[in-house]
């Protein structure tokens, strides 16, 4: 899942510097994920669990829940050695169904992966499953994604995703990213990404965006603002042109 790639490549930097690490993923949409933060409590039994309340669910530029607010719950585990694996929950709304008995209400994904350091470089690959329960209609696809950082700056995802929304059409994705630490336990983060696939229309759309974000013990609060030249109400969702989406998660 490229929406945690970025987290893990961080993750493995700090498991190299202290014994007993705390790791800040950054809330929906910082840099270039779109995802609720997890946190590892330490390097060789990592479990975690946190949840988020959010103004908005953003996923590449595009509201999953009609621009309105969520709560995401996540627990995730990392081992010594580099694999992780996790899942997480939000609820969702897109405007397409809203006449559909059983329309996409909850989002549950799964996902599984590794992530390596080697000096100033950093990986992450993680193979990820998008489901819908209880969904008049199936969804459901599965997305394998790669993260490639760079001194905990900067950050390239590239992902990929056959049978898109349970269709035939496959899709890729890039994103780009640079993170930099502030001054209070802040962090500013920036990211570009672009989104190919048939099923969208004009065949790919680019989105970016750009915010701060502040730990303060077990909270992390962030501001984000978020554009994408994407401006069609679709199955995806309801595009985030000049929004912004502040989120707080927690620590549990």
């Amino acid at each position: 899942m490229a929406n945690r790639n970025v987290d893990r490549v961080r993750l493995v930097k700090r498991r190299r510097k202290t014994k007993c690490v705390y790791l800040l993923l950054l809330l929906s949409g910082v840099m270039i994920t779109d995802h609720t933060p997890a946190w590892a409590q330490s390097p060789g039994a990592g479990f975690s669990a946190y949840a988020t309340l959010t103004s908005d669910y953003p996923n590449r530029g595009i509201s999953q829940t009609d621009e309105s607010a969520a709560l995401q719950l996540g627990v995730d585990y990392q081992h010594g050695s580099g694999f992780f694996i996790g899942a997480w929950i939000s609820n969702v709304d897109f405007a397409t169904e809203i006449l559909r008995d059983e329309p996409r209400e909850t989002e549950l994904d799964y996902y599984v992966g590794y992530s390596w350091l080697r000096r100033n470089w950093s990986v992450a690959a993680t193979l990820a499953h998008y489901s819908y329960p209880k969904a008049s209609v199936r969804y459901d696809y599965t997305e394998v994604s790669g993260t490639v950082g760079f001194r905990e700056r900067f950050y390239y995802t590239l992902s990929y995703a056959d049978g898109l929304l349970s269709h035939e059409n496959s899709a890729l994705g890039h994103e780009f990213g640079v993170e930099w630490p502030l001054p209070w336990s802040t962090r500013l983060g920036v990211a570009l990404g672009r989104f190919d696939s048939d099923e969208v229309l004009n065949g790919a759309y680019d989105h970016w965006n750009i915010g701060i974000s502040k730990s303060v013990k077990r909270l992390v609060l962030d501001l984000r603002y978020y554009d994408t030249e994407y401006g069609v109400v679709s199955p995806w969702g309801t595009p985030l042109q000049k929004s912004w989406v502040v989120s707080v998660s927690y620590r549990l």
